[in-house]
């Protein structure tokens, strides 16, 4: 028997091997596909953890600030992530004594907070330490290995099994000529505080310039 000309067992054959041929291809581009999808679901996955990390880890903030009506700096540290950062430690890379005054009680970086592990640093906890002012800072006498302008706060913690360290570097150079917000109401009290003090000179000149009456002449004009 024949078909198309050819024996009909090879007609079988080939139709065979071309099916077989059309499975395998069929089935290599599934487990190709397959693959894909795995590896897309897993990065996928991979980025979800990464951002719930991101949303849920602790964050361990060093910076400086100003109050209004001072010039004094100050050094606040804040967890301001969701969770605890646990085993904290946090070391300075120089010394600071705080205001200028350079005795060992003043030496920031010998602080129980930069020698001393913390256990527990909860969210939103935080540590302010002030620094000095604007005066001590930028005198012209000021010594760098007294009141650094530039240094650096490392911080080391835990979470969920992993090592977080992190460095802040801190330049105080940026208040330089920088000025303080007033209040409206200390301004006003200091206008009638300076008022009255103008007040009293006035009043003060004015009885200085009258005529003081001599207690002795009119004994000496006495019979």
């Amino acid at each position: 028997m024949t078909l198309w000309g050819l024996p009909f067992i090879e007609v079988l054959t080939s139709a065979a091997v071309i099916v077989s041929t059309a499975s395998v291809i069929v089935t290599t581009g599934y487990v190709v596909l397959t693959s894909r999808i795995a590896s897309a679901n897993k990065q996928m996955v991979a980025v979800m953890q990464e951002q719930v990390e991101i949303l849920d880890r602790p964050y361990v903030e060093v910076s400086t600030f100003l109050v209004t009506r001072s010039t004094i700096v100050y050094l606040r540290i804040k967890n301001t992530g969701r969770t605890s950062a646990y085993n904290l430690r946090l070391t300075m890379n120089k010394d600071f004594y705080k205001h200028g005054r350079q005795r060992a009680e003043n030496n920031l970086s010998h602080f129980n907070a930069f020698t001393q592990p913390i256990p527990t640093f909860s969210p939103g906890a935080e540590l302010v330490f002030s620094l000095a002012n604007s005066l001590t800072l930028f005198a012209d006498d000021a010594r760098e290995e007294v009141t650094p302008l530039v240094f650096c706060i490392q911080a080391e913690y835990a979470y969920r099994h992993r090592t977080i360290s992190e460095s802040t570097t801190i330049d105080l150079g940026q208040y330089f000529q920088s000025e303080v917000e007033r209040d409206p109401l200390i301004e006003r009290m200091d206008e009638m505080t300076r008022t009255w003090a103008s007040l009293g000179r006035s009043v003060e000149g004015i009885r200085s310039s009258l005529p003081v009456d001599d207690p002795r002449a009119d004994l000496d004009e006495q019979p």
